[in-house]
C-alpha cells in the first residue's frame, strides 16, 4: 500500500489498546473529544511514520525473534 503515516484514534479508557499501540511503536499525539448518542467520547490519537514502523520492527525482530520465527509442523 505504500503508506507514509498511519493515524488513528483509541478511547482513552482503552488501557490494553493504548498500550498495544505503544509497544507497536505508535505516539499519542493529541486528544479528541467527540460527541455520540449527546454522551462524550475521549479519544487518543495515535500516529506512525513509515520509517518509525520498520525501525520499531527492526528492534522487536531482535529483542523478541520468537514473534518472528516460522513453525514447520
Amino acid at each position: 500500500m505504500n503508506l507514509q503515516k498511519c493515524i488513528g484514534y483509541i478511547d482513552v479508557n482503552h488501557i490494553k489498546a493504548r498500550m498495544t499501540n505503544i509497544f507497536s511503536g505508535y505516539k499519542e499525539v493529541g486528544k479528541l473529544i467527540k460527541k455520540k448518542n449527546n454522551q462524550s467520547i475521549s479519544l487518543i490519537k495515535i500516529e506512525i511514520t513509515k520509517r518509525d514502523w520498520l525501525l520499531n520492527a527492526k528492534k522487536l525482530k531482535i529483542k523478541y525473534p520468537e514473534l518472528y520465527e516460522i513453525n514447520n509442523i
